[in-house]
């Protein structure tokens, strides 16, 4: 797994990339949460290079978004590829977070305010 973050305006992107499963979850968990600190605007996970997510990545998710509302921060997802996506639709996790199709998209959405998920 590598993670990456950079910001466009009040947005700050994390760049998710790889595998993230069990023995990943607790870097990813902590990496997203201290995002979520960061962030003053909103906090976009960009999963345009994310191969395989566990149900432990998926609890990270959930962890960061609760995290984010909390702090009144906006958070989404943006760029899942057709095998992650499938798996957010399954676990229903695409009628809870906030998922866009790009990058572009996501940061659009946040210019017409904040969503929280």
């Amino acid at each position: 797994m590598k993670l990456a973050t950079d910001r466009e305006g009040s947005v700050l992107f994390l760049q998710v990339a790889g595998r993230v499963g069990s023995p990943e979850a607790v870097r990813f968990e902590e990496t997203v949460l201290a995002a979520v600190e960061e962030a003053d605007g909103a906090l976009v996970l960009d999963c345009a290079e994310l191969t395989f997510m566990s149900s432990a990545g998926l609890r990270c998710v959930l962890l960061g978004a609760r995290a984010a509302s909390s702090r009144k921060v906006g958070f989404a997802l943006c760029s899942l590829p057709a095998t992650v996506r499938e798996v957010f639709r399954i676990t229903g996790f695409d009628s809870i977070m906030n998922i866009h199709s790009s990058r572009s998209d996501a940061l659009s959405s946040f210019d017409r305010g904040p969503v929280t998920g």
